[in-house]
């Protein structure tokens, strides 16, 4: 028997997969969304613009990196838009 979770997550025929999402072998990326107050939003948008102009991304995961000690690479703190950090903000 499947579990409700567990069938939440199957992939089914026509399901979109990201472009950076790989479905045969290796790790690969998987999206994780929360929904947060829109101050909370806000905040965090600054502190990204305080940070030199990081990512939402870049900035959480090096907090994930720096709270509790999770194996993130170097090369996934950088801006996968292809822009410096600060690039665009004046």
């Amino acid at each position: 028997m499947v579990r409700p979770a567990a069938r939440r997550l199957r992939r089914h025929k026509g399901d979109r997969v990201s472009g950076s999402e790989q479905t045969e072998g290796g790790e690969g990326d998987a999206i994780v969304q929360i929904r947060v107050p829109k101050s909370l939003r806000n905040e965090i948008a600054r502190i990204a613009l305080d940070q030199g102009g990081m990512t939402f991304r870049a900035l959480i995961l090096s907090a994930l990196k720096a709270t509790y000690g999770l194996d993130v690479a170097d090369d996934e703190l950088r801006d996968r838009r292809g822009r410096q950090a600060g690039e665009g903000h004046q």
